[in-house]
């Protein structure tokens, strides 16, 4: 099964890169193992805001992240601050939003799977958490 991931953030951050890191090629729409990585369209299961750690957090992250908020739920999302290569202005202090963050270089690699691998570890969780029952021996009396 495909899980879709919508991939949103200010231009020029990186989000075409990071789907070219993990696929090969330079998009804005990618298939990663079972992931769909897009930068637009509806119906997602996860979400990534990406923005650039070499400068000062945007005064739009909370607008992204009231985006995100409209396609799937708070846990569902991860914030990646790209370019960590170029040096970190934003300090962990900084974070403030209540969702997950990683570091990421889409140009040396830094971190990008593991923004993926978050999303396979969210979804195992999940299966953990739910009750399975096995109808096969129910026997009903009539």
């Amino acid at each position: 099964m495909i899980r879709r991931v919508l991939l949103i953030g200010p231009e020029g951050v990186g989000k075409r890169s990071f789907i070219k890191y993990l696929t090969g090629k330079y998009a804005t729409k990618g298939i990663f193992e079972n992931y769909e990585i897009c930068t637009s369209g509806e119906l997602f299961d996860y979400a990534i805001i990406m923005i650039d750690c070499s400068v000062d957090i945007p005064e739009s992250i909370e607008e992204y992240i009231a985006i995100a908020k409209r396609h799937v739920a708070a846990t569902d999302i991860v914030l990646c601050l790209n370019k960590i290569d170029l040096g970190k202005r934003i300090k962990t202090s900084d974070l403030n939003f209540g969702i997950e963050y990683y570091y990421t270089s889409t140009k040396t690699g830094h971190d990008c799977k593991a923004v993926i691998d978050h999303f396979m570890i969210l979804r195992e969780r999940l299966y953990a958490q739910m009750t399975f029952i096995n109808y096969t021996n129910i026997i009903v009396e009539e």
